[in-house]
């Protein structure tokens, strides 16, 4: 079967390596991993921030923590993206302004599981410093906490590393 007979656009021999449009569409997909890569690792650490601060622990309720399972899946994302990305540079130095907060949410992170789990606070005790009742998913806090910084601290080591890998056309 033969493909249909489309119409041909005007001017369209014009249109070729160096059109404006070509440029665009070429510079577009060049970098689009690189840009997915550090849009996930900002939302991700913003998204640690949120789940920090945005809440108020009526009753007892510390579901605000949760948000970090929201932030793993995309420090998971900036990571892939990160490996199959070709300007690793521009990544690294797009995300030095993130170094301070994956620091501090390292030691959030050990202040919140010690007081969770080793010191028996409860999650709402922690956050507001006043005696609430117990959530029930404490140990789930923890752990997902413990995850996020786990994969924030890999996202870092990884553009750290990739810091002075050079590819083809960078």
């Amino acid at each position: 079967m033969n493909p249909p007979n489309y119409p041909r656009l005007k001017n369209s021999h014009r249109l070729g390596r160096n059109s404006p449009k070509f440029i665009i569409d070429r510079f577009i997909i060049k970098h689009f991993l690189a840009l997915l890569s550090v849009s996930a690792f900002y939302l991700g650490g913003a998204n640690a921030i949120l789940a920090r601060f945005a809440g108020t622990c009526t009753q007892g309720d510390a579901d605000r923590l949760f948000g970090a399972a929201l932030s793993i899946i995309l420090y998971c994302i900036a990571l892939i993206a990160l490996h199959f990305a070709k300007n690793r540079r521009v990544i690294f130095l797009c995300t030095l302004p993130l170094w301070p907060i994956w620091i501090w949410l390292t030691i959030f992170t050990l202040q919140l599981s010690s007081a969770l789990l080793v010191s028996g606070q409860t999650a709402c005790s922690f956050l507001e410093g006043i005696s609430y009742p117990e959530s029930g998913n404490e140990v789930l806090f923890a752990t997902l906490w413990i995850l996020m910084t786990l994969s924030s601290i890999i996202g870092g080591l990884c553009v750290w590393r990739s810091r002075k890998q050079v590819s083809n056309g960078n």
